[in-house]
């Protein structure tokens, strides 16, 4: 009896054992690297090679990509790879004038009750940016984050053998039906979690500007990542700077954010998270509005 359960549970574990798929472009048959995957209802990247695993028993698979087709899988049975559609964009002429000026707004100061925040992997801080008047439709030139270090890391015994996190920027505006649309992605961004860092994104070839109705701004944990681009989300987060200042230019709200789930009411606010965990242990604590420290560079085209 006791050699017939043996071989019933080798062969349920061979049956549901993890299928190993790669997703690739469908015109250059190039692997995909950290595309957004929902397996069920649970969710995962692809790593640095295009590769995702899960059980043969999943009943649905849905992959997004800001640079491709979303694409729905019912039912995968003996796949090996996944292809992709790439969005077909049209290039739009950039004009430089001389008389277009930068200037800059935000860079605000750190805050000292909450200097920072971790982000840990499939979660992104997001801040909502509502610009004034005078800056409606402004072009957004470059992004600027700073990051602090993950003391963390030191006491898991992991001074001398520093990770590679690795993040990206996502910007959202609002449509209807409680849905945020993601309108760019940047590359991945890797950084060293045991040193204060920054993030410097450089938009001057994008035409990405300051919505009047508000646009959203978000730093997507990934993970961290080894030379052979596996992901791991063990001791892994991000840690961007934070201030409780305003900004004369525009309005401001952050958020912390499921990766996968672009709904607004699913946001939840970190000020108001904060504000109750700070009011039970301060006593002469004032309540305040605590946004990511970000710093724009923006022009008039």
């Amino acid at each position: 009896m006791k050699h017939l359960i043996t071989i019933i549970f080798v062969l349920f574990s061979i049956q549901t054992q993890a299928q190993n798929v790669t997703i690739c472009d469908s015109l250059t048959k190039s692997p995909i690297s950290f595309a957004n995957v929902i397996i069920d209802e649970a969710g995962q990247y692809s790593d640095g090679n295009g590769n995702i695993y899960y059980a043969d028993t999943i009943k649905k698979i849905n992959i997004t990509h800001v640079n491709y087709y979303t694409k729905q899988i019912i039912n995968p049975k003996a796949l090996d790879t996944i292809f992709l559609n790439p969005k077909i964009t049209e290039l739009k002429e950039v004009i430089v004038t001389s008389d277009r000026i930068p200037m800059k707004i935000g860079f605000l100061k750190k805050d000292k009750y909450l200097r920072n925040l971790p982000v840990t992997p499939k979660y992104e801080l997001i801040i909502k940016i509502t610009p004034n008047t005078a800056n409606y439709n402004l072009k957004i030139d470059e992004i600027f984050i700073p990051l602090y270090s993950s003391h963390e890391l030191f006491k898991k015994g992991m001074e001398n053998n520093p990770k590679t996190g690795i993040c990206r920027v996502n910007i959202y505006k609002e449509i209807a039906n409680d849905e945020l649309e993601m309108i760019y992605q940047s590359d991945i961004i890797k950084f060293l979690m045991s040193e204060r860092d920054q993030i410097l994104l450089d938009l001057r070839n994008e035409t990405i500007k300051l919505d009047p109705e508000g646009l959203y701004i978000s730093v997507e944990m990934i993970g961290s990542i080894d030379d052979y681009g596996i992901i791991n989300t063990v001791h892994a987060h991000i840690r961007p700077g934070l201030t409780s200042e305003t900004s004369k230019d525009y309005m401001a709200s952050t958020y912390s954010k499921r990766a996968f789930d672009n709904k607004p009411s699913k946001l939840a606010s970190i000020s108001n998270i904060m504000n109750e965990y700070f009011t039970k242990i301060y006593k002469n604590y004032t309540e305040r509005n605590f946004n990511i420290a970000i710093g724009l560079v923006v022009s008039k085209e």
